[in-house]
């Protein structure tokens, strides 16, 4: 058995907010993102970001096999989002580990999934959320917040904008999260 411990870190998608709100392109990033943030309390009562407005930074991961216990974090500095996010995929697919999070199924994984889509980055596991029939890791995040993921508005916003044109084949649970509606 594989066990993957893992942490995404990630900043505002500052492309994504100028879009979105049409903002000025000589706006620097830094206020694109504090307008981002500004936008989401008005809105909310929270500057957190929606899950599909956070941009990956690194992925940090530790591996623990039969014989090796190896850490490390995906990419370089040099290393772009797509790449970064692909080969986090690549591992589990190759792996099939165990995952290991503090909140990844409230956070971490649907931000992967978010951007694999907007990277066109394959991500063919079915990764489901602990606690249910089938699913392939711990979240320690769950247990304590009972923390739930976010619904489907991140696709009516970005097909809405004209953001992202895509061709999805959706079963299941897949549908059911697009939509925003409860899986239970």
């Amino acid at each position: 058995m594989h066990c993957f411990a893992f942490d995404i870190e990630t900043v505002p998608d500052v492309d994504l907010g100028r879009k979105i709100w049409d903002l000025d392109d000589k706006l620097s990033d830094k206020d694109v993102g504090n307008a981002m943030r500004f936008r989401q309390q008005q809105k909310t009562g929270s500057d957190f970001l929606p899950l599909h407005q956070h941009r990956v930074v690194a992925i940090s991961v530790a591996l623990r096999t039969r014989d090796t216990f190896r850490v490390w974090s995906l990419g370089d500095a040099d290393s772009g989002e797509a790449e970064i996010v692909s080969r986090f995929f690549d591992g589990i697919e190759k792996f099939a580990p165990t995952l290991v999070s503090w909140n990844g199924s409230g956070f971490d994984l649907p931000v992967l999934h978010y951007r694999a889509l907007l990277h066109g980055v394959a991500a063919p596991r079915q990764i489901l959320r602990s606690g249910e029939p089938g699913r392939t890791g711990t979240d320690d995040g769950d247990a304590p917040t009972g923390r739930r993921r976010q619904g489907g508005s991140w696709l009516r916003e970005a097909l809405g904008r004209g953001l992202l044109v895509a061709q999805l084949r959706l079963e299941g649970e897949v549908v059911h999260l697009l939509a925003g509606d409860p899986l239970d």
